[in-house]
């Protein structure tokens, strides 16, 4: 609940009107994510304060209670192409189809431009 609370829970701000925007739950653009990362996310995890207002006088916990030990890192779990079933009827059409994550979905190959796609669908131009 903690975690939910700080980290799940706080919506963006939308600094043109003021308005709130979406929670994280909710993002659907990646400029979401960025803003998460650079408002929420810090004083999510680097907090100045105890819950009383007190300021926090040994640095270096997360949530008050866990320490941080080196650096947060963030990793990025892919899910493999075609590793949900599309019925015969559609396979011409619907040519992409990613799961839901889970372990036996998981795709462990190198990603960047060109990895892992055939030459005629390869190109270097963004």
């Amino acid at each position: 609940q903690a975690l939910q609370g700080i980290i799940i829970d706080p919506q963006l701000t939308d600094n043109t009107n003021n308005q709130s925007g979406p929670a994280f739950p909710d993002f659907d653009r990646m400029e979401d994510f960025w803003q998460f990362m650079t408002d929420i996310a810090p004083s999510a995890f680097f907090t100045e304060t105890w819950y009383n207002n007190n300021n926090v006088t040994e640095y270096g916990y997360v949530l008050f209670e866990n320490r941080l030990l080196g650096g947060i890192q963030m990793r990025q779990k892919k899910v493999r192409n075609n590793s949900c079933l599309v019925a015969d009827d559609f396979k011409n059409e619907i040519l992409f189809c990613y799961n839901s994550y889970a372990p036996v979905y998981e795709d462990q190959v190198s990603f960047g431009p060109c990895e892992n796609l055939d030459a005629d669908n390869c190109t270097y131009d963004a």
